[in-house]
């Protein structure tokens, strides 16, 4: 947070800084065909040209020059493209980014986590949605996947001992929906057993149609609630870092769809803070496999393309401050309406943090 709240307030005083966040979307392809995942229900011909690794190296080479500090390598399932995926990692280390991966964990072997460990890659995300392998392989549209999941934590910590790293933290990641919120409990004690470092739970937030039955709904609620106070008395008690005590203080909004937009608004009229709506546009970049910027991870116009023009450009261009502009007058964009709960809760914890530290920070240039 120290990081992001300054560059808020040279942005504050008229001193424009480069984006904090970094999102690289490698691919949209994916090895599997999970139930709640779009990605998964496209045919290979939907699938959009993907920028080159040497586009993409020419890329990282302007972000980190803008000061970037963090990226978030996600897909798709971006071991897809072993090789260029492994070299973005090292790169990226060479130019001192904090970074993690999002992986399904399938296609990882015990060479590639060797090197992942040796470069001293920060975090990696491996998505298990049950403790139960039967219910994992069904979300994930195909059997065997739990097994290659849990085989990959195994080996992420027998290289951590041989080579005597910290390094990366190693995550457990769950899409939360209406068939495993009951499951929280037994996920953080998976969690514990495999001796993984932190325990994410997502809850599913997705507009399309054929994901809708898995989605949360208010029925859950009180069973939902019990499950997360559950899953966090054994967090305390194993001294597990987890997301889950943000999903117990941001409850209302885990499975609201329509009234997110408006529940927001809510929060920040009963706080009676003045900042922006939301401060994406001020701190994070995302660029997708085929060269699309936008400024938020749920925005997926396609008006900017990255081919051929430089990220300095872009970041302090017209589309980036127009958006900017919208956030300061509390004007939602298309993309607010299908925010996700991660973004939310980052916002969140920011106008915490800054009505509590900078209360005169009330306008962003």
């Amino acid at each position: 947070m120290e990081e992001q709240i300054r560059r808020l307030k040279l942005w504050d005083e008229g001193k424009k800084k480069g984006p904090y966040f970094f999102r690289l979307f490698l691919t949209s392809r994916c090895n599997l065909k999970c139930k709640f995942c779009v990605y998964g229900s496209k045919k290979s011909e939907q699938f959009q040209e993907e920028l080159t690794l040497k586009e993409w190296i020419r890329i990282i080479k302007e972000v980190s020059g803008l000061g970037c500090k963090r990226v978030d390598i996600l897909g798709g399932e971006p071991f897809i493209r072993k090789y260029e995926t492994i070299k973005i990692m090292s790169m990226l280390k060479e130019h001192n980014f904090s970074a993690s991966v999002t992986t399904n964990g399938t296609l990882l072997d015990s060479n590639m986590i060797h090197e992942i460990v040796k470069m001293d890659w920060d975090v990696i995300q491996i998505s298990i949605d049950s403790p139960n392998k039967k219910i994992h392989d069904y979300y994930r549209g195909e059997k065997g996947t739990f097994n290659k999941a849990i085989k990959s934590l195994k080996l992420f910590n027998y290289w951590k001992n041989k080579l005597k790293k910290k390094k990366p933290s190693v995550v457990v990641a769950s899409v939360l929906t209406n068939w495993n919120f009951l499951d929280l409990e037994e996920m953080v004690k998976l969690t514990y057993k495999y001796k993984a470092n932190c325990f994410d739970a997502t809850p599913l937030f997705q507009d399309f149609p054929e994901v809708g039955k898995f989605q949360l709904n208010e029925e859950n609620n009180p069973k939902l609630l019990k499950s997360i106070k559950y899953a966090l008395k054994y967090v305390k008690e194993k001294k597990l870092f987890s997301n889950l005590q943000g999903l117990y203080e941001n409850f209302d909004v885990i499975n609201e769809k329509d009234k997110f937009e408006k529940i927001k608004q809510k929060r920040i009229s009963e706080k009676k803070i003045e900042f922006p709506i939301c401060f994406e546009p001020w701190l994070t970049l995302k660029i997708d496999s085929g060269g699309w910027v936008t400024c938020c991870s749920s925005q997926s116009e396609k008006k900017f393309n990255i081919k051929n023009k430089d990220v300095r450009d872009l970041w302090y261009g017209k589309y980036f401050n127009k958006i900017r502009i919208r956030m300061l007058r509390k004007q939602p964009i298309n993309a607010c309406k299908h925010c996700c709960y991660n973004v939310y809760s980052t916002n969140m914890k920011l106008y915490e943090n800054i009505k509590r530290r900078e209360p005169n920070l009330l306008k962003i240039h």
